[in-house]
């Protein structure tokens, strides 16, 4: 019905299977999707975490991913900024930078 907080929360569920019997990450994405289109931030950088690591058969796409931590991150999502941080730190597709990942940490 339109309310963000309780697609990210149904995307939580079925990512991890609590409370709906089976883990279904795609669906999980799906919902995830739902609530970033209506700039929720949890689901955004949730969006990330599953892009950046991959899942059933998406592969893997740190691109996409550092997108839509940058999304959260200028909604005021810190796990977001955390995350972005790492990128710089590890150089995964941004190129390593240690001191943008501590400013961005701090």
């Amino acid at each position: 019905m339109g309310f963000a907080k309780a697609n990210t929360k149904c995307g939580d569920f079925l990512y991890s299977g609590k409370g709906c019997g089976k883990r279904d990450k795609t669906e999980a994405f799906k919902a995830y999707q739902k609530s970033a289109a209506m700039n929720d931030s949890e689901a955004l950088n949730n969006l990330g975490l599953m892009l950046e690591l991959g899942f059933d058969d998406h592969p893997a796409d740190p691109e996409q991913a550092l997108d839509h931590y940058k999304r959260a991150h200028k909604l005021g999502n810190t796990d977001a900024t955390i995350n972005i941080a790492l990128f710089y730190l590890e150089g995964v597709h941004v190129g390593v930078d240690p001191q943008m990942g501590k400013y961005l940490l701090k």
